[in-house]
């Protein structure tokens, strides 16, 4: 072997090193893996494309797969802008998407207007209502944490509801901007006159 070639045992080797690294970042405390597919999308939501708004998620909507393994894309319960592109009241229907009796995790991407600009956020939600089985909870709980810090990191808002109060326009408006949010997807937040 010339000096400075690897060998293609050293090739391999790094290679598998590289995908257990990949893996192991991707495994939470619970033993759940998020799927790459999940990955790859977040990271479109997180990275905002010029042009073509109508393909960009609004709501990326999780779950963690029946046998239990992987956190993985809830398409169902996924929406697109072109989804909600002819929607009156674009945050109640996000909203909506959260089943009532089911945990979830949900990526939305929210527009709003403050005192002083118009702006998009992620926000990241874990949805574990009060109807939801005990079970669930716990595999969802002990998913969460992990989600939170391995895939979600840089999503400014994080938000864990149990019931539908906790979903309310004034309650992510507060957490948006503390009495600074006039509007939230277009809809004027009621008591915040424009200043």
């Amino acid at each position: 072997m010339c000096p400075g070639q690897k060998s293609w045992r050293a090739d391999h080797h790094s290679s598998v090193q590289s995908s257990l690294r990949s893996l192991y970042n991707r495994t939470m405390a619970s033993g759940i893996t998020v799927h790459e597919s999940v990955e790859k999308l977040v990271q479109q939501m997180k990275v905002h494309r010029h042009g073509g708004t109508e393909d960009r998620l609004k709501l990326l909507m999780l779950r963690v797969s029946d046998d239990l393994q992987n956190v993985i894309v809830d398409e169902d319960l996924t929406l697109y802008v072109k989804d909600v592109a002819d929607e009156e009241n674009v945050f109640k229907k996000v909203m909506s998407m959260f089943p009532k009796t089911e945990c979830r995790f949900g990526l939305y991407d929210c527009s709003y207007r403050t005192n002083e600009t118009m702006k998009e956020d992620l926000i990241f939600f874990y949805w574990a209502p009060d109807e939801a089985k005990t079970k669930s909870k716990m595999v969802y709980t002990s998913t969460s944490q992990g989600l939170k810090t391995k895939i979600m990191g840089g999503v400014k808002y994080k938000v864990e509801a149990q019931d539908l109060v906790d979903l309310e326009v004034s309650e992510i408006a507060e957490l948006l901007g503390k009495g600074s949010v006039l509007q939230l997807e277009g809809i004027p937040i009621a008591g915040q006159a424009k200043k």
